[in-house]
């Protein structure tokens, strides 16, 4: 899982908090971790940036429903401080197709224009 989680933490975490009450073994659930993440397309020009990249938060909802066809606006939120991205949230059902968020998963990034951190 480090391929696509950044630290032991936060596997241990997912699994803690999302996995054992999944139903799943934890196997399975990883497995539907993989799923779900390769099911989100990040568009390229986003993918590892060698520096600062500012964008347009619009321009950044817009990349993302065209990199995922059938990704509604309602079906993910963006989340900031005052300068960087700190995540999107992709609001799956149990088949992993998109769905709304609902109520409890809002966009948090109130900025006209939000930096991607370089990948170092």
């Amino acid at each position: 899982m480090l391929d696509i989680m950044p630290s032991e933490q936060l596997i241990l975490h997912e699994w803690g908090s999302h996995g054992t009450c999944s139903g799943l073994q934890p196997g399975d659930f990883f497995k539907l971790t993989r799923a779900a993440f390769q099911k989100v397309k990040i568009p390229a020009k986003y993918q590892g940036p060698k520096a600062d990249l500012a964008v347009p938060v619009e321009q950044l909802r817009q990349s993302l429903t065209d990199a995922n066809p059938g990704l509604k606006p309602g079906e993910f939120a963006i989340y900031c401080d005052d300068t960087y991205l700190r995540e999107v949230r992709v609001c799956l059902d149990k088949n992993l197709n998109f769905r709304d968020c609902g109520a409890r998963v809002r966009d948090a990034c109130h900025i006209d224009t939000v930096v991607l951190r370089a990948v170092k």
